[in-house]
């Protein structure tokens, strides 16, 4: 597949995807935000790919996989289920992604206190996330690994290897960033690993994509 091929496909995705939305919920709301987000973060990817930056490309790669795996988990539903209930099902854990990201920013803030005790604006800060975290009756999403034993195994299993891959480049160390400096010089970048990278690029935003429109289809 050419450059202007892997453009196209990546475009028309989203575009097809959003088209099926259409009401005003929760659940749609999460949806279009995901496309929207998913959407400029393909966008960065290519072209950090046709630039040959690529772990720069990989780290955001890694992070639309967390992104695609915290959604299918949120739409998938049991064939068996009634359309009322799924609904419910849903919106229940969106609410709990929702209580998940209170609690991480909570943990921030308290560490961030440690490193600035004279900021009281913190302590505000922390007790009206806590209070928001109290409200809502809900459980918190589970950890990444967990939410990967609850989905298809064919997308777990690429998921998992994905995330492995590009974890590397989120999390640097002395050996990242030689690689990074030997990628950086273009004569050391394969086309053909760019066009792979792409291809992965592709199957996360197809994933994305495919599981909302078939929830919106359904």
């Amino acid at each position: 597949m050419s450059n202007q091929e892997q453009d196209e496909k990546l475009l028309s995705m989203f575009a097809k995807t959003r088209a099926l939305i259409e009401t005003k919920n929760r659940e749609n709301a999460m949806c279009t935000s995901v496309l929207d987000g998913a959407e400029c973060y393909c966008n960065a990817i290519f072209l950090l790919l046709n630039g040959s930056y690529v772990f720069p490309a990989m780290a955001l790669m890694r992070c639309l996989c967390e992104l695609a795996v915290k959604l299918i988990w949120c739409l998938q539903c049991p064939d068996d289920m009634d359309k009322e209930q799924a609904i419910k099902t849903v919106d229940e854990k969106i609410r709990c992604w929702e209580k998940s990201t209170l609690a991480q920013n909570i943990k921030v803030l308290e560490e961030w206190k440690n490193v600035e005790p004279k900021n009281n604006n913190i302590d505000g800060q922390i007790k009206e996330l806590e209070n928001k975290k109290a409200n809502m009756d809900v459980n918190e999403m589970p950890y990444y690994a967990q939410l990967l034993e609850k989905l298809p195994i064919e997308f777990s299993e690429i998921s998992l290897e994905l995330y492995k891959n590009f974890n590397k480049a989120v999390h640097l160390d002395a050996n990242s960033l030689v690689k990074i400096c030997l990628h950086n010089n273009k004569t050391n970048v394969n086309n053909s690993d760019i066009s792979r990278l792409k291809n992965y690029c592709l199957l996360l935003a197809k994933n994305i994509t495919g599981v909302i429109a078939i929830n919106k289809s359904g």
